[in-house]
């Protein structure tokens, strides 16, 4: 995890995945990360946990997911 101003990149190692077989889901805390027919639960550390995924990129064989700033998080509840 990184941070790029005021939002934060997660970066995950898919080195056997395409961008066509990933599919990204966040609710609340936790990020599902499902891979073809694999999924992997990942509990988000706190300062994500606050704030909305607003996007992913692929990159070589690494998964990066960009999170907002804290001002355009969602409030907690719903979906």
């Amino acid at each position: 995890m990184e941070r790029q101003g005021s939002d934060y990149v997660l970066a995950i190692d898919l080195p056997f995945a395409s961008k066509e077989n990933i599919e990204l889901t966040q609710k609340d805390a936790e990020l599902f990360v499902r891979v073809g027919p694999h999924r992997r639960d990942i509990s988000l550390p706190r300062v994500l946990a606050r704030r909305r995924s607003r996007g992913a990129r692929f990159e070589g064989n690494t998964l990066r997911i960009f999170f907002a700033s804290e001002a355009g998080a969602a409030s907690k509840g719903g979906s």
